[in-house]
């Protein structure tokens, strides 16, 4: 009957805050390769700009260029989460350069603002920071007392010439593609190139020490650290207030260990820029390695502030509150995720998972639905069928279970789930002869890896489920020697004994089980153990830790 209830799931948007802008993608005119490398530039450096006005809350360039030009008004509202934005047009012809832009209001498509602005090429960057100036003045922003937007503004008192700007973009597009040896070769030629016409330009030895920091957490190369370190330190004496230097040099110092260099350079990024998500998610994980939990918990919650329609610190937040237990939070964050981003497929298993461990076994049921229609996997049919199984549907768990067996026919563990569902339906022949093809498969992992206790784990419960109980008892014995610490494995032991009649002794081990962190959600719904709902002794456990939760 509960199945019964479950409806096809929608997932509400973050809200629209105060003060939330974004900047659309420029619509390439003439179609041309530079007119390219102008629009994104425009659009990227008025993002920039925008993002340090004190209480202006600007969406990032990655999340604004999921859209297209000209995208309608309702699809910014609904991706971006924004009351304003910006769009326009760029065109190059000659040596002319043509830009329109127009100031937006999300809710009603309202032009608030329209600009054109037909000038030489080489009034770019004048044009670019006239476009900046304009939107400051045009947008209401609560600032906080004694703060001028327009005194907030920081434009080069010496812009770069055309041609090394143009080099530079390049090295931006190529970092900006997915992180391989290759691009990252590719953006620091570019940058290389952008240094050849103009030695002095710091974005060009920023974007330098940047990719030298990606390349490092690709290849593992120490040579790297060093000629991050000496890009970075060339850029700080040409230009102190790059905050994309003290990012990068955060998640070098981050990534080899070095904590508390780490957390200063994030706060020098926060510095120059206090909107920064990635200093700020950045900062949030340097706390979390230094234990700090809440100041990293703080840190995430401003990322998620600042920057509105940010998939990626909405999902950074949801995985510190789902390590940290709290999974019905979590699970609203990761619902934000997947409302923004329908197809992220981390985020609906994320999503779905926080429902599982929370108990909402109806809510997990469509969450991992999702997860299949967008990428049909053996995890997210067992996962599915698990859901079932925990709600009694035993028809649509087994249905569940042998589409994950159809598509991996060697997993064992999913002939095992599907041994479970049939054994529970009643359909005992059949359960059995899962369990034996399960019982051959992980006999046979076992003597690849002889020394894997989660193996030993599922094995020892196939065994038992096979009446085969000296043999299950070795192995979870073994196993514990292995993994005392883990939870799962005192789980497993609890169910096996409970399924030999020890109840006892089964509570005793999944009292072990939650204390080290198994969810007693996911221990009270399930169907394993449904006779000892009512045990005094097994409420208490139940009890005790739901207090210890909530507390």
């Amino acid at each position: 009957p509960v199945v019964a209830e479950i409806t096809e799931a929608y997932y509400e948007p973050p809200p629209i805050v105060e003060n939330s802008f974004a900047v659309l993608p420029f619509l390439n005119i003439d179609g041309s390769d530079e007119t390219r490398l102008f629009a994104n530039g425009l659009v990227d450096d008025v993002i920039h700009r925008l993002s340090r006005i004190p209480g202006l809350r600007v969406s990032a360039r990655g999340d604004s260029f999921t859209l297209t030009p000209n995208s309608s008004s309702e699809q910014v509202r609904q991706r971006l989460r924004v009351q304003m934005y910006l769009g326009g047009s760029v065109e190059i012809a000659a040596q002319r350069i043509r830009v329109s832009a127009q100031l937006i209001d999300s809710a009603t498509g309202f032009h608030i603002l329209s600009r054109s602005f037909n000038r030489p090429r080489e009034d770019f960057f004048q044009i670019r920071d006239e476009i900046t100036s304009l939107t400051v003045a045009n947008v209401r922003v609560a600032l906080p007392p004694g703060v001028n937007a327009a005194s907030q503004l920081r434009f080069e008192e010496d812009p770069p010439s055309l041609d090394a700007y143009l080099l530079y973009r390049r090295g931006r597009e190529a970092s900006l593609q997915p992180k391989t040896i290759d691009t990252i070769a590719t953006a620091l030629g570019w940058y290389d190139a952008a240094l050849e016409v103009d030695p002095e330009y710091a974005a060009a030895h920023a974007g330098k020490c940047a990719a030298f920091v990606a390349g490092y957490t690709e290849v593992d190369d120490a040579q790297f650290i060093a000629n991050a370190e000496a890009a970075c330190l060339r850029a700080l004496r040409l230009n102190p207030n790059l905050d994309i230097v003290h990012t990068a040099l955060g998640d070098l110092y981050q990534s080899t260990g070095r904590y508390d260099a780490a957390e200063a350079a994030y706060l020098e990024a926060l510095e120059t820029d206090p909107s920064s998500v990635a200093a700020l998610t950045g900062l949030g994980l340097t706390y979390q390695r230094l234990e700090r939990l809440d100041d990293a918990e703080a840190r995430l919650q401003k990322a998620v502030d600042v920057h509105p329609g940010d998939a990626a610190a909405y999902s950074m937040l949801g995985t510190f509150l789902f390590e940290s237990g709290r999974f019905d939070e979590a699970a609203e964050q990761f619902g934000y995720v997947v409302a923004l981003q329908p197809e992220n497929m981390l985020g609906i298993s994320n999503l779905a998972s926080s429902y599982m461990l929370q108990g909402d076994f109806a809510s997990a049921v469509p969450a991992f639905q999702k997860a299949i229609d967008v990428e049909p996997t053996t995890l997210a049919y067992s996962n599915l069928g698990l859901m079932y199984y925990y709600l009694g549907d035993l028809d649509a768990a087994i249905d569940s279970h042998i589409k994950a067996v159809e598509l991996q026919p060697n997993d064992y563990l999913s002939r095992s789930n599907l041994g479970d569902a049939l054994w529970a339906a009643g359909r005992m022949d059949e359960a059995e002869r899962a369990y034996t093809t399960a019982d051959r498969m992980a006999s046979g992992a076992l003597q690849v890896n002889p020394n894997d206790p989660f193996t030993m784990m599922d094995l020892a419960w196939i065994k038992t489920a096979l009446g085969q109980h000296e043999v299950a008892q070795q192995l979870i014995d073994r196993a514990k020697e292995l993994a005392a610490d883990d939870p799962y494995v005192h789980y497993i032991e609890g169910l096996m004994l409970n399924r030999r009649g020890a109840s006892t002794a089964a509570i005793a081990a999944l009292q072990t089980a939650v204390e080290q962190g198994y969810s007693t959600r996911l221990l009270a719904g399930d169907p394993n153990l449904s006779n000892l709902v009512g045990d005094s002794r097994f409420e208490r456990i139940l009890g005790l830790s739901e207090r210890a939760h909530t507390d």
